[in-house]
């Protein structure tokens, strides 16, 4: 199964997430649901930008299939912290 998550930061896109096709038409829309397309005017997107990190990519970077890599991303965002000891303050 393919996730779509930010190759820099590994943010994952909401389906209520917007992209803007400026300044070509100024149409919005969910850019992975045509592949990086604007459905208004036809423009092809090669790179997309990232509303959490600020950097852009190419957009077929965004696209994920390989399960070790899907994991070690998942890794980095989420590290499990230790526990602390019962003496140790917080």
């Amino acid at each position: 199964m393919t996730q779509i998550f930010c190759p820099h930061c590994a943010w994952k896109p909401r389906p209520d997430d917007l992209w803007s096709c400026e300044p070509r038409c100024g149409h919005e829309w969910h850019t992975f649901d045509t592949r990086g397309q604007c459905p208004k005017c036809r423009k092809q997107w090669a790179k997309t930008h990232c509303p959490a990190c600020g950097k852009w990519s190419p957009h077929v970077s965004w696209y994920h299939d390989d399960p070790e890599e899907i994991a070690r991303l998942e890794r980095l965002l989420d590290p499990i912290e230790a526990p602390r000891p019962e003496s140790a303050p917080a």
